[in-house]
């Protein structure tokens, strides 16, 4: 591949917790992929549904407070 046609490649910086890692990491290894392989695919996913490509669920939801200034909040 000449350097005309190399794709440019970003690096990203993520603080995560050290279990979540390890924990992650060992089921990646499990799929045969690495965590560099999983981020990838995820922002593949991302581009490809223009979403976040899995359900995020609050587990409690925000209220909004229902007053004379509603129109505040929608």
């Amino acid at each position: 591949m000449n350097e005309s046609n190399a794709k440019k490649l970003e690096t990203i910086y993520v603080k995560i917790d050290a279990d979540v890692k390890e924990r992650a990491e060992y089921v990646f290894e499990e799929m045969g992929i690495t965590s560099t392989d999983a981020i990838n695919i995820f922002f593949r996913q991302v581009i490809n549904t223009s979403s976040i490509p899995f359900k995020i669920k609050v587990s409690k939801p925000k209220r909004i407070p229902i007053s004379e200034d509603y129109d505040n909040y929608i």
